[in-house]
């Protein structure tokens, strides 16, 4: 009997959220505030207290200038519910596009965040 093998090993990935991760990758929890790691194929988050979340998606309700509203993926225009989220600094270089509310394509969804926009879908707009 013989076995035949590639001599990779395959990707260990974890789901969160209708999201697959790869095998280290770390994002935002979905109450926006802590931080969620992929491992063995298994999801681990922080469990900090959050901070109480300011809404947005009104002209009556605005973020600061270091934030931007957060609307949940597919959910955007003038009037979409949202929460004001800090606007990330730094963010990876993993190419995983998304389609953002303003109907540009960024390279990831921090990139997206970082500009100030919500994702509109996963992959290129």
């Amino acid at each position: 009997m013989s076995i035949k093998s590639t001599g990779a090993c395959p990707k260990t990935t974890c789901t969160y959220n209708g999201k697959t991760y790869n095998d280290g990758d770390t994002f935002l929890a979905t109450d926006g505030c802590n931080k969620c790691t992929c491992s063995g194929g298994q999801v681990s988050c922080t469990k900090i207290l959050c901070p109480p979340v300011k809404g947005c998606g009104t002209p009556a309700k605005t973020c600061a200038s270091n934030e931007f509203c957060l609307t949940p993926a597919g959910s955007c225009g003038a009037n979409a519910q949202g929460s004001c989220q800090t606007k990330p600094r730094l963010c990876n270089r993993i190419y995983k596009p998304v389609c953002g509310c303003d109907g540009k394509t960024y390279g990831n969804e921090c990139n997206a965040r970082s500009a100030g926009v919500s994702v509109k879908a996963s992959g290129p707009c």
